[in-house]
């Protein structure tokens, strides 16, 4: 019987000072994810979120 383990991993960020809120939130779904799926996938990532705290 195979066994799959399970991961979380939280990584906090901040944005560069002087970048707006809208800036921010823009980079990190329009270009950071991006970036994220391909090695999400390379490793067998199954599931990656994105949570803006205000």
């Amino acid at each position: 019987m195979s066994t799959k383990r399970l991961y979380s991993m939280t990584i906090f960020a901040y944005r560069k000072e002087g970048m707006s809120e809208a800036d921010y939130h823009n980079y990190l779904t329009e270009k950071h994810a991006p970036l994220v799926k391909s090695h999400n996938l390379k490793f067998g990532i199954t599931k990656y979120a994105v949570t803006h705290n205000l």
